[in-house]
């Protein structure tokens, strides 16, 4: 049994991995570019067999551990002694629905190597304060659907994670405020912004718009002067003497597209006092793994 499981995870990974460009010499059609997953969700682990999970459960008799429920997986997959069950556990990455809507299983998610796969169980060390306040950010290719065989029956698409990191909300908000210190904008104007990146339904981190709402959401800290300004906070370069709303955030194809692939996000506010509307917005490249910045925040004027 478990001659095949690992059988099917080496094919998973085969599946997934960078191929020959086929640009010449190879007779074939090229190969289609990996389809990059670039997420924030919430990783935990589940069993991928029944005997799996009796096996877990005679690692917990075995250590004694008297730690509360919610720290018994962490307790005992962190021990150096129990990594083969750390190993053969399933990852399944759920994601926020947005707005109400509960949270989604959407991947299987495979470790690249044991660096990775050490980040995904230090995402699932608790803090009582915090524990259900983590997030954790994932990037890699996506690949088929997994085997009912691999997870228990469970069949989502699969994911190798290449990078991973964890964060709690406080620590994101911290950290962002830390690196704008210099324009005063308050840590509330922070996290309500994060908030509102967050909340777009639906956002997987698969389609080039959500990896590129994603991206600014941890990598861009001036959309959080920007969000600061706006209400009439703070110093920076998007004052504009009132009050604003945010009114909606939409991600689309930019107007001209050449051979790399450039998303427009553009905010959407709105006066508290005046029948005003303003819009500002940035270009992000998503044509590889890694989205990057093109455009920094502009003023947007629709085009007629």
């Amino acid at each position: 049994m478990q001659q095949a499981t690992e059988t099917t995870e080496r094919a998973v990974m085969e599946s997934v991995a960078p191929q020959a460009c086929g640009c010449g010499g190879g007779g074939g059609a090229p190969a289609a570019p990996p389809a990059w997953v670039y997420c924030i969700g919430n990783l935990r682990p589940a069993f991928s067999s029944l005997s799996l999970e009796k096996a877990f459960g005679q690692a917990v008799g075995a250590s004694g551990t008297d730690v509360p429920d919610f720290a018994l997986e962490y307790q005992i997959l962190s021990q150096a002694e129990n990594l083969y069950l750390t190993k053969q556990m399933c990852w399944v990455m759920a994601i926020d629905g947005g707005g109400n809507s509960a949270c989604t299983d959407a991947y299987l998610v495979k470790a690249r190597s044991y660096r990775e796969l050490y980040g995904m169980l230090a995402g699932i060390q608790p803090n009582e304060t915090e524990a259900g306040k983590r997030f954790d950010v994932m990037i890699g290719p996506r690949g088929p659907m997994a085997p009912p065989a691999m997870c228990a029956g469970l069949q989502l698409p699969l994911v190798v994670c290449n990078q991973l990191y964890s964060f709690t909300r406080d620590e994101f908000v911290a950290a962002v405020a830390a690196k704008i210190a210099g324009s005063d904008v308050p840590v509330n104007d922070i996290d309500s912004l994060f908030s509102a990146m967050l909340a777009l339904t639906d956002n997987a981190g698969e389609t080039d718009e959500h990896r590129a709402v994603n991206y600014l959401t941890l990598r861009y800290p001036d959309i959080y002067i920007m969000a600061g300004n706006m209400l009439g906070h703070g110093s920076g370069p998007y004052l504009l003497g009132g009050v604003y709303t945010l009114d909606g955030i939409v991600a689309k194809p930019a107007p001209v597209q050449g051979a790399r692939r450039i998303i427009d996000v553009i905010f959407h506010y709105r006066s508290r006092s005046a029948p005003a509307t303003v819009s500002w917005y940035c270009e992000v490249d998503t044509t590889g793994q890694f989205p990057f910045l093109v455009r920094p925040i502009s003023r947007y004027f629709a085009q007629s």
